[in-house]
């Protein structure tokens, strides 16, 4: 996941030069890796963060990652 969302940190950093506006990633420390399809989930969260950075004027927007129910 910290590749992961530093990629997409990098990929969307134009999206994140609104004045008044930051986005924090966070990744919980010994993050257990992700039985996923890599590209089908960087293009979800990439949408999600996007629409949140394109209708969020001022604040933060809070991405994280952290292992639950195993």
């Amino acid at each position: 996941m910290s590749e992961l969302f530093t990629e997409l940190d990098a990929e969307m950093h134009e999206l994140q030069q609104k004045p008044g506006l930051s986005c924090r990633w966070t990744v919980v420390p010994d993050m257990p890796l992700l039985r996923t399809d890599p590209v089908k989930l960087k293009v979800a969260l990439k949408n999600l963060v996007g629409n949140a950075l394109k209708f969020t004027d001022a604040g933060t927007i809070s991405v994280a990652a952290c292992a639950r129910d195993g």
